[in-house]
């Protein structure tokens, strides 16, 4: 699957909000599209982190300026660690975003990583 944009977030504690941002472009002119949606899932496991499946950014302009630069909010239950039967580990996690302009016939798709760390004291007490 190809992309338009490819982020890495880095590392961000379980339980906390973090946003990142990119820019929304046709043929390297930005522009604000008709609609922005997330998925946001363990990359491991492939669970849903938060119900965001196909989750809709809405209204795109609370989100993606006229410069086509998007933001975009993940709340502390959009960062929290999925998997924690046993000792808490980190847990990357990929958000999908895709886009659509041009009544709906033209899709922009993007994917960010991001490594979601135990809290201190969930290290600490397994």
């Amino acid at each position: 699957m190809e992309f338009d944009v490819v982020l890495g977030l880095g590392r961000i504690v379980a339980g906390t909000s973090k946003s990142f941002s990119f820019t929304i472009q046709e043929n390297l002119t930005p522009f604000v599209p008709t609609n922005l949606f997330i998925t946001i899932y363990d990359e491991a496991t492939g669970q849903i982190v938060n119900t965001k499946n196909e989750f809709e950014l809405t209204p795109v302009g609370d989100y993606v300026n006229v410069s086509g630069l998007a933001t975009v909010p993940l709340s502390p239950a959009d960062n929290t660690l999925l998997n924690t039967l046993l000792k808490p580990v980190a847990e990357v996690h990929r958000i999908r975003m895709r886009w659509t302009w041009s009544g709906g016939t033209k899709v922009g798709k993007g994917l960010a990583y991001l490594t979601v760390e135990p809290q201190d004291k969930e290290r600490d007490a397994a």
